[in-house]
């Protein structure tokens, strides 16, 4: 197994399509997860491109070009369906049919694999004294038992330890060696074993105190995190002075918290005055918490089919408004059901023809319906866009589409 001299990144993502069992559903592609890390990794560079790589659709590729120190790691942090990013160091597939054999015989791969423990002892000559590392840990998207994790780490160590010169460091080690397993894609038997030098792994995210029920202001249906901060990843841009982040259905703030906390100036309209008071001050509270830079806040109380904006703030080019994200009225909950939902949709895509990233959420079944809005628009303005279904309950089962549009570029 050759190690490449420039490693590309992987993305192992979290599974909403995981079964009961760990397993993944292989009826399922999750597109959601590659357009949040696509939009997220845009604010790097301006095409980035996600590979898929064949092993059961759960981890991503991205060839290299975008390097760790540039604060990447930290950053992708934001991304709600990732659950590891780092280098691909090492691959390798291994044809038996069972865990416990596919496992034996990969390490007994890698102990045999001279060019890949020579990499890792050229690396013990760059500092005075050994490299320390640690086997941070096993990312698996199949079942794995407590005994193989832990036989496979004990078993990596001793060979890092004896065959690359390596000392064991837990505590703060200067490699942290992450291992993932999957398995291949089609007809393939078998399993998918990286190993990965440098990476993050993602699992705690601190999204509890920004919850409806923890904010000064409270409203019945309004959505949460992970959904709305999903949301906000999917329209994701360099923030900047001149770009303003709308929700023209703002209500108490759910989308636009998530907004400010990423750093956007925030633009919330909404026709009702005692929810834009609870949208202030929900604002307010969550942008003095933290190390957060102070940001514009705008809240304006009317309608998005009389918009009380001055003209060109949402339109040209150039305008100011660059973002757009909400969450429309439904009829279920909200009181503002005298216009049918397609009907403001139609408006909020008339309002966004100019804007550089539109993404909205609607009930599933009223998807069907949303062909004929899309196609008159598409006529009008150059996007693009992608539809993905979440299965995200709301009080009884409820689900949502999430639709994306992302202008092309020039």
């Amino acid at each position: 197994m050759a190690v490449m001299s420039s490693p590309p990144l992987v993305f192992f993502i979290l599974g909403r399509d995981l079964e009961r069992d760990g397993t993944l559903n292989r009826d399922v592609t999750p597109h959601l997860p590659i357009m949040e890390i696509s939009s997220l990794l845009s604010t790097f560079t301006s095409q980035p491109s996600i590979l898929l790589e064949p092993i059961a659709y759960r981890m991503y590729m991205s060839p290299p070009g975008i390097p760790l120190d540039s604060g990447l790691i930290e950053f992708m942090k934001r991304a709600t369906t990732l659950h590891f990013m780092g280098t691909q160091d090492y691959k390798y597939h291994s044809p038996m049919e069972s865990l416990q054999d596919a496992t034996l015989d990969f390490l007994e791969v890698i102990e045999a694999d001279q060019s890949f423990l020579d990499h890792l002892s050229s690396r013990t000559q760059l500092k005075t004294g050994m490299v320390t590392f640690s086997i941070a840990r096993i990312y698996h998207g199949v079942p794995i038992t407590k005994d193989i994790d832990q036989a496979m780490k004990e078993r990596l160590g001793e060979i890092f330890r004896v065959h690359a010169r390596m000392k064991v460091n837990l505590e703060n080690p200067d490699i942290p060696i992450n291992i993932l397993i999957s398995t291949p894609a089609g007809t393939r038997v078998g399993f998918m074993f990286f190993i990965s030098l440098h990476g993050r792994g993602y699992r705690k995210r601190d999204y509890t105190h920004r919850l409806s029920g923890k904010r000064p202001t409270f409203a019945v249906g309004t959505m949460n995190p992970p959904l709305t901060t999903l949301m906000v990843n999917l329209c994701t841009m360099k923030p900047t002075s001149r770009s303003l982040f709308l929700d023209p259905f703002c209500g108490t703030g759910g989308i636009l918290i998530e907004a400010l906390v990423q750093g956007f100036p925030v633009l919330g309209l909404d026709i009702d005055g005692s929810k834009l008071e609870g949208c202030r001050k929900n604002l307010l509270h969550f942008n003095q918490r933290g190390n957060w830079n102070p940001v514009g806040i705008h809240l304006v109380q009317g309608s998005i089919f009389n918009l009380p904006f001055r003209d060109g703030l949402a339109g040209g080019v150039n305008g100011a408004i660059r973002i757009i994200c909400t969450d429309p009225p439904y009829g279920r909950i909200s009181s503002l059901n005298s216009r049918p939902l397609l009907g403001y949709i139609t408006k909020l895509l008339h309002v966004g023809l100019n804007a550089k990233k539109i993404c909205f959420a609607m009930p599933e079944r009223k998807k069907n319906k949303l062909k004929s809005v899309l196609g008159e628009f598409m006529v009008k303005s150059p996007f693009s866009f992608n539809v993905e279904v979440i299965p995200y309950h709301h009080h009884s089962s409820f689900k949502r589409v999430i639709v994306q549009l992302v202008r092309k570029p020039a």
